[in-house]
């Protein structure tokens, strides 16, 4: 081209305006991009982070490399020529070997050419890891390139995924890595940690006044609170998984774990309080139910908290677990679980607690590495939570401090909490909560007769899949015909007993008559399974006397679940642990297999990582083993510190010591005895002694071995060897030592077994010496009897040999020649010997004497336990003993009465502990009392004791297996104590019984009774008496009506009180038959049960016959149905066509053909249709609530 054709350039000048006019109008340019910024981050993690990780890769596959050489002469040395490298790496590329021999300062890209020609070239049975490494690595590099040549154009949102990929790369590539070349887990996890930091710094740092954590940033929080319902909701549910499975026993069935779904029976919950004693919620209901009633209309988002008290073994935790396990898999079967973005599930008896922030990254830790400082808590706070803190009852310091930062959250959070806990700390619990909370009381009572069966069946069924498991007719039968014990309402009792039965199918039904008898049982097989699980090892079964092993150990077992339980920690801390092997070892036991049998090693997350911890299987078995400690001491002590001190002032009277010198050596003795018979030392100074061990013997008396370490005899030496304030009294005693020094060291136990005639013709107890001990020959010389008579006591020897045989041995009556004791010593041994037998006493020992009326509740199953054992092992309780015990658990704040039955059960009604409780909780037998089948034996012996407003007798069973009841009635008939007296299952199935129609004829004319529910004949039915002020009867057909009728129609004359009547009429019932009821006061109820769709029109035809003139109903209710929602549509309409009237109670209707999804709507839609057409309620209901008021 011609230069005219060629356009000119512009002067030098203008140009520079141009490019000068664009700045100005693009003033953007001069400063970081969003998309800049976001580059520079993905640099910046490429050249710091991914480097330092692939650099750490090439060290590990190159550790056989001389790091004094360069790199090059490693290459040669795997057979690379020069031609090779060259062609591999540039000029300046191999500049870097020759001046940084350890790589520091290589470049992704060299670090990856490096690593592809060093490190994948070893195992090939590692070829599919190492491979996977090599396309890690691969994809990092790649990922630099396409970076640095085409540089980033996405968005925010973009930026953070890529980031996270990146992560998720590098933190592979270390897991990886660690697999291939051998390192522990240990240190890839502080390499994965640096690495999370670091990449949360690079993202989060800010550049000018643009900054990543800033929450009014909105696509970011919103990113971060995705991240949290994806990643962070996957991993609690993986861990909730396992910590939703239920353990048994784990010693006995080796680890099974059970899935609590399929295991799970439905139990009765109660409302808390005494006006909702009787209002049953499904444990469906329970969250919905929190929520409707919520009183503080006023507030939007009130903080909720569900409080579900129950007593040890009722299910507490088990049912937090299906909340936890419902919530994991998505189901409805609880309504309202589903709305809640996050379930944060937490243990009071974790003592690693520390904060929330810190327990969520334990919870979430692969998502929390991707957040920086407390910003996860931030935006789970933003989310609606539902925390579940299962076990008030066992809170530490550590969970306190935790649970108290929860409950400060109800200000920002819409939070509901559920909690569980003993009723013993629900008066503490009230004292933390704030104001501003919404708290719903729930009282979980067990689980109900009619659905035990099914309980066991389901742990049956479940243990079948992997264990071999008995016949379960036999514990059918057993449950069956025990059904009058109470204590199979708690599900930790029908468990163990399934366990028992499943492993042990002859253990005797009486041995399971009360929770204590099961406890012990439960004892009894796991240490049968201990021996023999002992015996069949081949390491083991060369050790001998292993049940006396055993409860050498068990001993300080159960006074280190008494320490525990005093600390409120069913963990024991490491110390206890250590003392414990210290004393399996003692004994010569094998430690494993020992604790295996009665701990759990369970894993707790600390701020330095996972810490395995001892744990009890249960609380309530803490409270068995602790009641164990008690009862032996109070055994000990009972039995064997008054002889202890007995045999001292013996020997020292066989050997004619002076009076005034035994008064004061008894004194010495009694007050070191009283020392080492109360709890072992606590001190300190050697984890040995901590524990009264001392060369594996126990320095507390033991009653069933008279075997004693040298501590309390060292110290009687030391302290009667320190007193010389004696010697003058000592110097005119006359007696006989030097035959005994001849012989001491010839004295051995063999001699426990002679008579005692011979112990008083003898001076020593040994078999080795027979020279007879005659006093002329004993005393040699005046000065041989003027010898300190501390040389004598001071003997370890005389200390065991008075042991020994007075322990063993109470002297006969013996003459005034042989054994001098005056009235003076006698008040001697009265005054220095301690109250022995008291509980208190050991427990004040173990709080250092601080124990007060509000810690006295920790121990309040203990001692329910105690009660049990005490009785269990003697048969009757002495007053002192049971007085003690009744104090003891009012102080511990026992206030339930069903509590306090269960005690009175396991004691089995013992006359002196039914006295204590009588005076102490004279509640239980004044105001209205009631009484089930389970507690008929109980208030037999209670209610002779006490004056009852009144007493309401609700029998659910056949009243002919209730074998103590007739003497309940007696009482009651005695007293004229007015009588309600319900035959429950007569009434609900309209069944006749003539055994319940004989002691109800009997009960009308001896008793006072007012109320009265069942099924009567006409013999029974003419003789209601004139005290009736409310019947509820059942129809069984149209033959027991007309027989009935002349009843009703004299009905007001024979019972002219009568306020409310109740009838029970099934549909095969003929409505033609039936005559107007008698205008009635009150209320006027009629159950209707079986109807179906096609039984309308006699529905109301019936109601309509029976109607009184001029009186309407006050309620209609129809148990068993079969009715549908077009149904109860159509019934409303035909009782409005009939013309039957309701009062406020309204229909009520029970149905198994309204699915459970469907209620709320159905009932919704219902009640607005029969508000509309009758002018009154309209309910769904459960069969459970329909009869039960």
């Amino acid at each position: 081209f011609s230069a005219e054709m060629q356009p000119s350039p512009p002067s030098r000048p203008a140009a520079l305006q141009t490019h000068s006019n664009h700045v100005s109008q693009n003033g953007s340019n001069l400063t970081f991009t969003e998309q800049d910024r976001c580059l520079l981050r993905l640099q910046k993690i490429m050249k710091r982070d991914a480097r330092d990780v692939l650099h750490y890769v090439f060290l590990l596959g190159t550790r056989d490399r001389d790091v004094t050489k360069p790199l090059d002469s490693y290459l040669f040395s795997l057979g690379f020529t020069v031609h090779q490298l060259r062609a591999r790496f540039n000029k300046s590329q191999r500049e870097k070997f020759l001046s940084d021999y350890d790589g520091h300062s290589y470049d992704v890209s060299l670090l990856w050419t490096c690593i592809m020609l060093t490190c994948f070239r070893h195992d090939p049975k590692l070829f599919w890891v190492t491979s996977y490494l090599e396309s890690l690595i691969s994809a990092i590099k790649n990922f630099r390139n396409t970076m640095m040549h085409d540089g980033f154009t996405g968005s925010q949102t973009d930026f953070m995924q890529e980031m996270e990929k990146i992560r998720k790369t590098l933190i592979e590539i270390l897991t990886t890595a660690g697999e291939v070349y051998g390192v522990d887990d240990q240190t890839i996890s502080q390499k994965v940690q640096n690495l999370n930091l670091s990449i949360n710094k690079v993202r989060d740092d800010s550049f000018d006044s643009w900054d990543i954590t800033s929450y009014q940033n909105e696509n970011l929080f919103s990113l971060k609170l995705e991240m949290i319902l994806s990643d962070g909701v996957q991993e609690l549910r993986s861990l909730y998984s396992q910590w939703s499975c239920v353990t048994p026993v784990t010693f006995l069935f080796d680890d099974m774990q059970l899935k609590v779904d399929a295991i799970y029976t439905s139990l009765s919950i109660v409302k808390g309080g005494p006006e909702g004693c009787n209002q049953e919620i499904n444990y469906e209901d329970i969250i919905q139910y929190a929520q409707t009633s919520n009183t503080q209309t006023s507030l939007s988002n009130v903080a909720q908290i569900i409080l579900l008290e129950g007593v040890s073994g009722s299910g507490k935790s088990t049912l937090a677990k299906v909340l936890m396990s419902q919530w994991i898999a998505k189901k409805s079967a609880v309504k309202g679980l589903a709305d809640f973005d996050l379930l944060i599930y937490v243990e009071c008896r974790n003592s690693s607690l520390t904060t929330f922030s810190h327990y969520l990254s334990s919870l979430m830790p692969k998502t929390a590495s991707s957040f920086m400082l407390d910003d996860l808590l931030k935006c789970v706070l933003n989310l609606r939570l539902l925390m579940i803190v299962d076990g008030l009852d066992e809170l530490n310091e550590n969970s306190s401090s935790f649970l108290a930062e929860i409950l400060q959250l109800k200000r920002t959070v819409d939070i509901t909490i559920f909690c569980t806990t003993r009723p013993e700390k629900v008066k503490q619990f009230w004292k933390l909560v704030p104001e501003g909370f919404q708290v719903t009381s729930l009282v979980i009572m067990g689980v109900p007769e009619s659905r035990r069966i099914d309980f066991v069946l389901k742990y049956y069924n479940e243990m079948k899949k992997t264990h071999t498991i008995h016949n379960t007719e036999g514990l059918t039968r057993f449950l069956t015909s025990s059904s009058l014990r109470d204590h199979w309402r708690l599900p930790l009792n029908l468990m163990l007993v399934a366990m028992l039965w499943a492993k042990s199918s002859g253990s005797k039904e009486d041995s399971l008559s009360t929770t204590t008898k099961l406890y012990i049982e439960f004892q009894r097989i796991t240490k049968e399974k201990l021996i023999c699980r002992i015996k069949g090892n081949e390491k083991t079964r060369h050790l001998e006397n292993l049940e006396e092993k055993l409860e050498k150990f068990l001993s300080t077992l159960y006074w280190e679940a008494l320490r525990s339980l005093g600390h409120d920690d069913i963990f024991l801390p490491d110390e206890s642990t250590s003392r414990l092997r210290d004393a399996c070892i003692s004994v010569g036991l094998p430690c494993e297999e020992v604790f295996g049998a009665f701990f759990m090693q369970m894993n707790t997350w600390t701020s330095s990582g996972p810490h395995t911890r001892t744990s009890f299987f249960h609380k309530g078995m803490q409270d068995f083993y602790a009641a164990l400690f008690i009862l032996k001491k109070l055994n000990n002590e009972m039995t064997n510190v008054s002889a202890l001190i007995q045999g001292f002032q013996n020997v020292m009277a066989l050997h004619n010591i002076q009076d005034d010198v035994r008064q004061e050596i008894t004194k010495t003795v009694s007050d070191i005895f009283t020392k080492y018979t109360t709890l072992p030392s606590t001190s300190p100074s050697s984890r040995n002694t901590n524990m009264g061990y001392s060369n594996g013997k126990c320095n507390y008396v033991n009653c069933s071995s008279i075997s004693f370490s040298e501590s309390p005899v060292n110290e009687i030496s030391l302290k009667l060897d320190k007193d010389k304030d004696c010697s003058a009294k000592e110097k005119n005693q006359e007696s006989t030592y030097a035959h005994f020094d001849d012989n001491v060291a010839g004295v051995t136990t063999n001699t426990v077994g002679d008579s005692v005639e011979n112990l008083y013709k003898e001076s020593t107890v040994s078999k080795e010496y027979t020279e007879p001990a005659s006093e002329k020959k004993a005393i040699r010389s005046k000065k041989q009897g003027e010898r300190n008579i501390k040389t004598l006591i001071a003997s370890k020897t005389l200390c065991l040999k008075a042991i020994m045989t007075f322990t063993s041995y109470m002297p006969t009556a013996a003459s005034t020649s042989e054994v001098k004791r005056d009235s003076a010593t006698q008040r001697t041994m009265d005054t220095s010997t301690p109250r022995c037998w008291s509980i208190a006493r050991t427990l004040e020992e173990l709080s250092q004497g601080k124990i007060k009326y509000c810690t006295m509740n920790k121990y309040q199953n203990m001692l329910l336990h105690l009660g049990g054992l005490l009785h269990n092992t003697s048969g009757k309780l002495e007053r002192e003993i049971a007085e003690e015990l009744v104090t003891m658990l009012v102080k511990s704040n026992l206030q339930s009465r069903r509590q306090w039955i269960d005690l009175l059960s396991e004691v089995e009604c013992d006359d002196e502990t039914t006295c204590a409780v009588v005076r102490h909780v004279p509640t239980l037998v004044n105001g209205l009392v009631e009484v089930e089948d389970t507690t008929v034996d109980v208030y037999a012996a209670l209610l002779r004791l006490g004056c009852p407003s009144a007493v309401k007798i609700r029998i659910k069973g056949d009243a002919e297996k209730i074998p103590r009841l007739h003497n309940l009635l007696k009482v009651l008939a005695n007293e004229r104590t007015p009588l309600m007296l319900y035959f429950w299952k007569d009434f609900q199935h309209a069944r006749h019984c003539q055994y319940h129609n004989d002691m109800a004829h009997d009960v009308f004319s001896r008793c006072h009774v007012t109320k009265f529910s069942g099924c009567l004949d006409r013999r029974t039915a003419t003789c209601l008496p004139n005290t009736l002020e409310g019947l509820s009867l059942a129809i069984v057909d149209d033959q027991h009506y007309k027989e009935l009728t002349p009843v009703f129609t004299g009905l007001l004359s024979a019972a002219p009180r009568l306020c409310f009547l109740w009838l029970h009429i099934t549909t095969s019932t003929d409505f033609s038959i039936l005559q107007p009821l008698p205008h009635i006061r009150d209320s006027l109820r009629l159950y209707l049960s079986h109807v179906g769709d096609s039984d309308i029109k006699w529905v109301a035809k019936t109601c309509l016959a029976l109607k009184p003139p001029s009186k309407e109903y006050t309620n209609l209710r129809f148990p068993r149905s079969d009715l549908t929602t077009k149904g109860c549509r159509k019934l409303v309409q035909a009782l409005k066509k009939a013309q039957v009237r309701l009062a406020f109670g309204g229909v009520w209707v029970s149905s198994a053909k309204i699915l459970h999804e469907e209620e709320e709507d159905v009932e919704r839609s219902l009640k607005t249709t029969c508000k509309d057409i009758l002018g009154c309620n309209f309910r769904l209901t459960t069969e459970d609530e329909i009869w039960s008021s």
